[in-house]
């Protein structure tokens, strides 16, 4: 998750969009489907609502340069139970990571920027699993370091 402190604009190179990120954070996000097997047309995301079900974020910190830096290169552990369900990398987001997704997002909006203060949510490192009352979600990752962030089904 990224929280802006500047309006980044179209067109603006890595760099520069770094300079508009304040504080980076782990998130969750729960995705749902009524779709079986997830297979579905775009028209239909968009009357399910899009899929979200809910975002989960942990504290954010100041986005330094080395962490915006590790962000094109992190590798995250997802942990069922301490168990290890999945592995993914930055590049699995728009082959380029959290700031390409940024990037992607401010030119799709065009002159509609984005303000100051908003939490991008930036996509998922890894494939989106299924949950069940009793586990326990975590993550690890290599290559920045961000607060834990633990979720648990009652």
């Amino acid at each position: 998750m990224l929280r802006l402190g500047a309006s980044p604009a179209p067109g603006m190179s890595f760099d520069a969009l770094k300079s508009c990120i304040a504080e980076v954070a782990r998130a969750f996000e729960i995705v749902q489907s009524p779709f079986p097997g997830w297979r579905f047309r775009a028209p239909d995301t968009v009357a399910a609502g899009a899929l979200h079900g809910a975002l989960v974020t942990g504290d954010f910190v100041p986005a330094t340069p080395a962490l915006l830096d590790a962000l094109a290169h992190l590798e995250v552990t997802l942990l069922c139970n301490g168990a290890a369900m999945d592995h993914g990398h930055s590049r699995n987001v728009l082959g380029g990571g959290p700031l390409a997704a940024l990037a992607d997002l401010v030119a799709q909006r065009g002159e509609d920027r984005l303000p100051a203060g908003w939490i991008v949510s930036t996509g998922t490192l890894t494939r989106a699993l299924p949950v069940a009352p009793g586990q326990t979600w975590t993550t690890t990752i290599e290559g920045a370091d961000l607060p834990p962030l633990t979720l648990s089904f009652t």
